[in-house]
């Protein structure tokens, strides 16, 4: 599993976590020998794909996924559950004017 991974600035460096704010949006974070990063505003489907080759869970953020039956606020989810519930989150937005923006 690929837990880790090299940056030419950073060094060798090992994920901290995931999250997904939405179905356009997530994020995940770690630490190097050199440092540490994140990266925000990432599409949910990486996000999911470095999760689950990583072996970790997503964290939900916020309270978009009340919506869709989870409470969100830091509930983690495996990378399956993930993509299911961005899905359902799309259609939801969609169904409401392809606003997305809106809770």
């Amino acid at each position: 599993m690929a837990k880790t991974f090299t940056d030419k600035f950073l060094g060798k460096c090992r994920y901290n976590g995931f999250y997904l704010v939405n179905d356009i949006n997530g994020g995940y974070s770690f630490k190097c020998s050199g440092g540490s990063g994140a990266s925000d505003f990432v599409d949910p489907e990486k996000v999911i794909k470095l999760a689950k080759s990583a072996g970790m869970k997503v964290h939900l953020a916020g309270g978009r996924w009340e919506g869709v039956g989870k409470k969100g606020w830091g509930q983690k989810v495996t990378p399956k559950q993930a993509t299911e519930l961005v899905e359902k989150l799309s259609k939801r937005q969609s169904s409401r004017g392809n606003k997305k923006w809106l809770p």
